[in-house]
């Protein structure tokens, strides 16, 4: 059976449909927020779900990410902008919101899988192509969507690696929030779902820019552009 591996700090979680999931091929391995066990637990998972209730959680959603690129998905019960713009800037590929359906979790692991698997090879009309930016001796492979600074490999969940070799792709040229949001998995209004390409955007340069170069600028009322 897959494994998918459940972080929180309630073991006996009732909103994780274990018996559902267990139907349709999955196995739930518990592991709290500590990530004690990680070691041990994660190589054995086919996809991760978090318990998003609490900033510890929130925090294991930012470690797990450093980590691997296994789909990580956050839930809670709440629907609130904020709470999944926090989620999903942590590193979460998606955000669920509970009651949770097993059906749901198992496409939502699959449909981001897909995603994954797409950006393993490049963006249309690219061959290889590695965009570098001198300002700050950043480089960015769109073939194998790693990007690096100084030598140094730049950690960055795979949904901020897509939006931001989107961006690559087109240097120079600005981009709409509606054509990133086609990088993001998304829930909500559509005012909440930009809200959700800010966050990512706030994030990718919080790991990117440097003293000397900010690397996305807004273009105000429509999107953003990398220099």
């Amino acid at each position: 059976m897959l494994k998918i591996l459940h972080i929180s700090d309630i073991s006996d979680d009732t909103r994780i449909p274990r018996s559902g999931l267990r139907s349709l091929g999955f196995t739930v391995i518990h592991e709290s927020t500590s990530l004690e066990h990680l070691g041990s637990f994660l190589p054995q998972a086919e996809a991760v779900i978090v318990e998003c209730d609490t900033a510890d959680a929130i925090e294991a959603v930012g470690r797990l990410r450093s980590l691997t690129d296994l789909p990580i998905l956050g839930y809670a019960d709440s629907r609130d902008d904020g709470t999944v713009c926090t989620v999903l800037a942590a590193g979460a590929d998606d955000y669920l919101v509970t009651p949770l359906s097993p059906r749901q979790i198992d496409a939502r692991i699959h449909a981001v899988a897909r995603r994954s698997a797409r950006g393993d090879g490049p963006p249309p009309g690219t061959v290889g192509t590695v965009i570098s930016i001198p300002q700050s001796d950043t480089r960015i492979d769109l073939e194998s969507r790693v990007v690096t600074r100084r030598g140094m490999r730049v950690r960055l969940s795979p949904t901020e690696a897509r939006v931001l070799c989107t961006l690559a792709t087109d240097r120079g040229i600005a981009h709409s929030r509606d054509e990133l949001l086609c990088d993001i998995q998304s829930v909500g209004s559509h005012a909440s779902r930009h809200r959700i390409v800010d966050s990512t955007i706030k994030s990718i340069r919080s790991k990117l820019d440097t003293a000397g170069w900010s690397h996305i600028r807004t273009v105000r009322g429509f999107g953003y552009i990398l220099r």
